[in-house]
């Protein structure tokens, strides 16, 4: 059985062998990995990287205080194993 890395290399190797435009980037030669379904991300990368994405939106989102001051809206609380959300206004 190959590995993840030796997998990734063969798609390349796919990829120079059909034709396609060589040299190229990583983004070409993955945009084509993904559309012939040689290559297709694990469930939960997905969702990790949608969560990460999350989290910075939340960190960039501010309010202004009744004082003026600009601070974050959402903040982070572990409560322990996980990392909750809440809003500043309504936590």
């Amino acid at each position: 059985m190959a590995t993840y890395n030796e997998q990734l290399q063969q798609i390349v190797t796919k990829y120079i062998e059909v034709g396609e435009d060589w040299p190229a980037t990583s983004r070409q030669i993955a945009a084509w990995g993904v559309r012939e379904r040689l290559w297709q991300p694990h469930p939960s990368s997905v969702v990790s990287q949608c969560a990460e994405a999350l989290s910075n939106a939340r960190r960039d989102e501010h309010i202004v205080d009744p004082q003026g001051r600009t601070v974050r809206a959402k903040h982070a609380a572990r409560i322990k194993q996980e990392v909750l959300w809440a809003d500043i206004r309504t936590a």
